[in-house]
């Protein structure tokens, strides 16, 4: 080597054939990879997807406990997945979402695909709910414009055993999932039972006792504070008084038509689902010198005649005669809340009793039992009356049938939640039926 003179270095960098041998090594790793990555991939959107469901879920209806979201606030369900974002509904307090993905006032799940609103209220006892995503190939039998409106909603219910069987269906995703081991998934209620039980002291010396309290005596007026509105606005109370009420937090207020200051006001929590019962023991009644009302008395016994008696005492007709012959029909004065004693024209054996109400009251004595099956098809709740006082009330969409305390001859209206008659029915013996549309 000649003196003074470097060794030459390689220069740095990679020849053309190393560049070539790295780039044919990396897409053997990616080839090797991609099924990997791409399934990776495809569960992280579907995990997300499925969070989103859940949190959509429970905007929709909070925890039914503490917090009630959307369905307590408004009083009942979204009519769109978009109204948890953006609405002008009397109690609304949203936005009850944060950071979702939001197309042309539509919620999007991971796939960019509208998610679907499944919701059937007209059923007898639990509401059905579900959200739905339409999954990687954006496929489903629901083909609404825009499925995040529920009533837009078509083709097969998730609810059915077939629903993920074709190709329509196949990777849809279900929140809540439904499954045959559990057939009750997609089931949920809104509404809890407000039951009264109100009792009250009658220092009427023939009394001198706390007694349930006689119907139309008491006004219950049950306010949402969500919404700042009236639920019940004065409804009489009647011994067995219950009311639905969407979840949520409610001022009962209970006024008496014989007392100046209310006797009861109190701040109550309904959860859907379960009864919330108050039993208050109210003082400040003589119904020695109550004002008094008309009772209407029918005979529908077809040979004994009766007797009707306030207390102890034996009360003569409005027409002046003291005895109902049989199939007969007579008036009397009576004071309010006393207790009615109706008897044999002939022995002193009680046919029927009754309390007397803070109003005009018909009784039939003797008559045959009758049922009520009534189908609410409108879009608000409606109320049941027998003789003016309220026995039993039905939410939209749903059926009950009562049973109790109906006899043939009844005369039974329903009404709406502001009082307005819509029918008025006659009770024929045995089932009777009544569709409200």
């Amino acid at each position: 080597m000649t003196a003074g003179r470097r060794p030459l270095r390689r220069q740095h960098g990679f020849s053309f054939l190393e560049m070539v041998v790295a780039l044919a090594v990396l897409a053997a790793i990616v080839a090797f990879m991609a099924p990997t990555l791409l399934t990776s991939l495809s569960a992280s959107r579907e995990d997300a997807t499925l969070a989103e469901m859940a949190q959509i879920y429970q905007a929709i209806l909070g925890d039914q406990r503490e917090n009630f979201a959307y369905a307590g606030d408004v009083g009942d369900y979204p009519s769109s997945l978009d109204k948890l974002v953006s609405d002008t509904a009397t109690g609304w307090r949203g936005p009850y979402l944060g950071n979702v993905n939001r197309v042309n006032s539509m919620l999007t799940d991971g796939y960019g695909q509208p998610y679907e609103y499944y919701l059937l209220t007209g059923v007898s006892g639990s509401d059905r709910l579900a959200i739905i995503s339409r999954g990687a190939d954006g496929l489903s039998t629901n083909t609404a414009m825009n499925p995040n409106v529920a009533a837009n909603f078509t083709g097969v219910a998730p609810t059915d055993s077939a629903y993920f069987e074709g190709t329509n269906n196949a990777d849809n995703i279900v929140y809540p999932t439904p499954s045959s081991t559990n057939t009750n998934a997609l089931n949920v209620n809104i509404t809890g039972t407000l039951a009264l039980n109100i009792q009250n002291f009658d220092s009427n010396s023939l009394v001198n006792a706390f007694v349930p309290a006689c119907p139309n005596l008491y006004r219950v007026t049950v306010t949402s504070q969500a919404r700042g509105t009236a639920v019940v606005s004065s409804l009489g109370y009647a011994p067995g008084f219950q009311v639905d009420l969407p979840q949520g937090v409610y001022q009962v207020l209970i006024t008496a038509q014989n007392l100046t200051a209310a006797p009861f006001n109190e701040r109550l929590t309904v959860i859907p689902g379960q009864t919330l019962t108050r039993s208050p023991n109210i003082t400040g009644l003589d119904s020695s010198g109550t004002d008094s009302f008309v009772l209407t008395v029918v005979n529908k016994q077809p040979t004994e005649s009766l007797r009707v008696y306030q207390f102890a005492t034996q009360l003569t007709a409005q027409t002046g005669n003291t005895v109902i012959a049989a199939g007969g029909t007579s008036t009397f004065s009576v004071r309010a809340c006393a207790q009615v004693f109706i008897k044999s024209g002939t022995t002193t054996a009680i046919r029927d009793q009754v309390v007397m109400p803070w109003s005009a009251v018909t009784k039939n004595v003797g008559g045959s039992a009758a049922t009520l099956a009534v189908t609410n098809n409108r879009a608000d709740t409606i109320r049941l009356y027998n003789s003016d006082i309220f026995f039993g009330e039905v939410r939209k969409g749903k059926s009950q049938t009562f049973t109790v305390g109906l006899l043939a001859g009844d005369v039974v209206q329903s009404r709406t939640t502001t009082g307005t008659v819509l029918t008025t029915l006659t009770l024929n013996t045995g089932a009777n039926t009544l569709t409200q549309n």
